[in-house]
């Protein structure tokens, strides 16, 4: 029986158990749990920096019980949904909403070739009691808000659309998610092209929707464009809406052979980490915290899960095998990210290749030796001799010793043009969990005991000391402190997710939010 059809029969959640999924931030889980498993984005290289693209595996979706199991529960969840009411909080719901059941229709229409012969007004979905299709979601309840990135952020399951993302859109960090999405797909030649000296093509989205560009913010296509594009496309004095939709249906045949009409780009070298970005993807788990400095996130991973599923067993297989002859990377930059991504990939394969264990402190950072480039680093060696040599003490923040105490996992890997930024955003996170830096009063702060032992690495050029790192990157209440003292144990339990929830839970003061 189709997906969409039981949606009719379902027993309607209580209003007690809504707001309990709220608070716990899993009204979206199972939809994200989809896109994790199903969705594929593929990097590539252009004159303007690196952009994605996506595709979908639909038949694995059709076919996975478990993923049929999750789109049940999501499509429950949403029959008795109750409404945002605020525009961000609409916006991030809507579009989720959009998304989720355009795979839903490409689903209870497979194997199809194009969404156009599904259409986007035929079916009708049951959200919050009421009945809307994918048209009612555009045209009733996201453009009417009026923000014209929307469409760089909903998906119609077609190569020429915009890409979609493998993360769920959440209203607290909506601005940031749309700009993004805006960003990538104007770096796309899909979406806009260079004609010459003065004029770029568009995609046909721009003519569509040329009146949502015609707002306060951006006042037209140009203003839109010279907002988000890269800079070598920005300020064209003519600008065409001539590229046509390619409505074939985004699947990772049809994307690739769609982007190999561009001679100018080539796969990005991120395809090298695709293995272990699927582990992350499919075994990390980002949980975000609120504080009175804010929000930060820490994270676990389910190492049973890796250890017991062959699929993620052989991408960890897969990934060994390409580092085995990996080239070293050349420049300080590519460094960075490849060892950064090297360490942690491999402290994830020593916990596996000793599980059940409960620290890492039982394996070591000296005893196993992995092939990288055909020679045999232990954890210890890429730290020591290939990573800290290259100066930079944020790397302290990015790689992750397998432990509760230790800087969060991010479920995404690191990428030499995006490395200072994520190096940054690693050590912003860090310090604002009370794990690594904590008032204790007017002047004084504790740090973890990471600044004790590497203090000679924050001792350099540019940050001249623990006070001058903790000043660069420290919330600004916990920043000018005359008294900073390394005195913060590190727990060195796992980092399972039942031993980072119980750690989190000595901190009163701290709360579980929304999921970033």
């Amino acid at each position: 029986m189709k997906i969409l059809m039981i949606i009719f029969s379902i027993t309607l959640i209580s209003f007690s158990h809504l707001i309990a999924d709220e608070k716990k931030d899993t009204f979206w889980d199972d939809y994200q749990s989809v896109l994790q498993s199903s969705v594929s984005k593929k990097s590539y290289m252009s004159k303007d920096g690196e952009f994605y693209h996506s595709s979908i595996d639909y038949k694995k979706i059709k076919d996975d019980p478990k993923i049929t199991s999750q789109i049940y529960a999501q499509l429950e969840k949403l029959t008795s949904a109750n409404p945002p009411e605020t525009e961000k909080k609409k916006l991030a719901f809507w579009i989720n909403a959009y998304n989720f059941f355009t795979i839903v229709d490409v689903v209870n229409n497979y194997p199809v070739s194009s969404m156009k012969k599904i259409g986007w007004k035929n079916n009708h979905h049951n959200i919050c009691g009421k009945l809307f299709s994918l048209d009612d979601m555009e045209h009733k309840m996201l453009l009417p808000l009026g923000d014209p990135r929307v469409h760089f952020a909903i998906n119609c399951a077609s190569v020429g659309c915009p890409a979609l993302n493998n993360i769920i859109y959440t209203f607290d960090s909506l601005d940031k998610q749309l700009d993004k999405a805006v960003i990538n797909a104007l770096k796309n030649p899909l979406h806009l092209r260079s004609m010459g000296k003065d004029t770029v093509y568009t995609t046909k989205l721009f003519k569509w929707f040329k009146k949502d560009f015609k707002n306060d913010r951006y006042n037209g296509t140009e203003g839109f464009i010279n907002a988000f594009a890269p800079q070598r496309l920005k300020g064209a004095s003519k600008v065409r809406p001539k590229i046509d939709y390619d409505w074939n249906l985004n699947t990772k045949e049809n994307v690739q052979k769609k982007m190999e009409e561009f001679p100018d780009i080539r796969s990005s070298k991120i395809e090298f980490w695709d293995d272990y970005q699927s582990v992350l993807q499919s075994s990390v788990t980002k949980k975000l915290y609120l504080s009175k400095d804010g929000t930060f996130y820490h994270s676990s991973i389910d190492y049973k899960k890796i250890k017991n599923d062959p699929k993620i067993t052989s991408q960890i297989n897969a990934q060994l095998e390409k580092l085995k002859s990996a080239n070293p990377p050349e420049t300080q930059k590519k460094k960075l990210a490849f060892w950064i991504n090297a360490y942690n990939f491999f402290t994830i394969v020593d916990v596996i290749n000793n599980y059940p264990v409960s620290s890492m402190k039982k394996i070591g950072w000296k005893n196993n030796h992995h092939n990288i480039c055909g020679k045999l680093f232990s954890l210890d060696d890429m730290e020591h001799k290939m990573l800290l040599p290259l100066g930079d003490p944020r790397v302290h923040f990015a790689i992750n010793c397998a432990s509760v105490g230790c800087p969060a996992l991010n479920i995404i890997i690191y990428t030499f043009d995006s490395l200072d930024k994520q190096l940054d955003n690693a050590v912003i996170n860090a310090l604002k969990n009370p794990l690594h830096l904590r008032s204790m009063g007017k002047d004084t702060v504790h740090t973890t005991k990471l600044f004790k032992w590497f203090k000679k690495d924050f001792e350099n050029d540019r940050y001249k000391g623990t006070k001058g790192f903790i000043n660069a990157f420290a919330p600004q209440r916990l920043k000018g402190a005359s008294k900073i003292s390394p005195k913060i144990d590190y727990d060195w339990n796992l980092n399972t997710k039942e031993n980072v929830q119980k750690k989190m839970e000595e901190f009163p003061d701290i709360k579980p939010c929304k999921m970033e």
